[in-house]
């Protein structure tokens, strides 16, 4: 990888997986469609810093997926299904405002909006189409370690280290 990347190969549907690729200094590649499933990447650098994932969840039509890392972020991916290379997942946006881990994110039944819960003690609501924070609910004495919508959408749950389970009803904003 060292020696392609100095030679300023197009790395784009390579496929290392499997593979140890140690210190590998990747910042600033374009590793679009490249396969490192499998491989040991210890001590390698990539574009951007990611913590370990902690929760994740599909939308309701399968396109997105968003994860909650150690690194008090939400990161939404497009998943694309290839027949030859598997599932596909390529970053599309960050939501950024928690200030510990996020424990856990639901997605609304119209995928319209996204809920997180965190190590914080809160609870944010966003508008997935542009990543704002539509609401952020404070007030629980422990990490929120789940939460959940209605299958109609005009609840969600929630669930704290503190024992305790919650129910916020969106239309009434309570």
């Amino acid at each position: 990888l060292t020696l392609l990347r100095h030679l300023k190969v197009d790395l784009t549907g390579y496929d290392f997986s499997d593979l140890t690729v140690w210190q590998a200094y990747l910042q600033g590649l374009n590793l679009y469609d490249v396969n490192f499933s499998g491989s040991d990447l210890s001590r390698s650098v990539f574009n951007q810093p990611f913590g370990s994932i902690r929760t994740m969840a599909f939308s309701p039509s399968g396109e997105l997926l968003a994860t909650g890392d150690t690194n008090s972020e939400i990161w939404l991916w497009q998943t694309v299904l290839s027949p030859t290379a598997g599932d596909i997942t390529s970053h599309t946006s960050t939501f950024q405002g928690h200030k510990n881990w996020v424990c856990s994110v639901a997605f609304s039944p119209d995928g319209t909006q996204l809920v997180s819960g965190s190590a914080d003690r809160t609870i944010k609501l966003w508008d997935v189409a542009t990543g704002d924070c539509l609401k952020t609910l404070e007030g629980h004495s422990n990490w929120v370690m789940s939460v959940a919508f209605s299958p109609d959408g005009k609840k969600m749950e929630r669930g704290s280290a503190d024992r305790k389970i919650t129910q916020w009803h969106l239309e009434k904003r309570e």
